[in-house]
This record gives structure tokens, C-alpha cells and sequence, in this order.
């Protein structure tokens, strides 16, 4: 997880989970502060790239894949 500040802008956290398992792993994400949510922004199990909001503190990363979340 990364996690830094620019002067003048809000917080700014990214966190990479990566699985080289053969089986679904369910992760638990890292509390972000009240304002802000986490949203998807790479799986590389799923062909189709689109941003989506992680709902809950926990989420499945597929078999032998990689995530990238944001803080937003």
C-alpha cells in the first residue's frame, strides 16, 4: 500500500493485492479515512477495464491475478 500527501490535495492511497494462488482468496482492505471510499481501477483477471466502488472492507481476488485500488 502506498499512501502520501501533496501540499494542498487531498490524501493519496493506492493498494496492490496480487494472488499467485489457483483458488479465489478473499482480502480484507486497509480503513481509509471517513470521506473517501475505494474504487477498483485494475483486475487483471476481468478483460474489460472499468472503474468500480468496493462496497464493503473486504473483496475476491481471482486465481492468479492482480488488483489495483484507489482512495477516492
Amino acid at each position: 500500500m502506498f499512501a502520501g500527501q501533496a501540499s494542498g490535495t487531498g490524501p493519496q492511497v493506492i493498494y496492490v493485492a496480487s494472488n499467485a494462488y489457483w483458488e479465489d482468496l478473499e482480502v480484507k482492505l486497509p480503513k481509509l479515512p471517513a470521506s473517501m471510499w475505494w474504487e477498483i481501477a485494475v483486475d487483471t483477471w476481468r478483460e474489460e477495464q472499468t472503474r468500480r466502488p468496493v462496497n464493503r472492507d473486504t473483496f475476491l481476488i481471482h486465481a492468479r491475478s492482480v488488483m489495483v485500488l484507489i482512495g477516492k
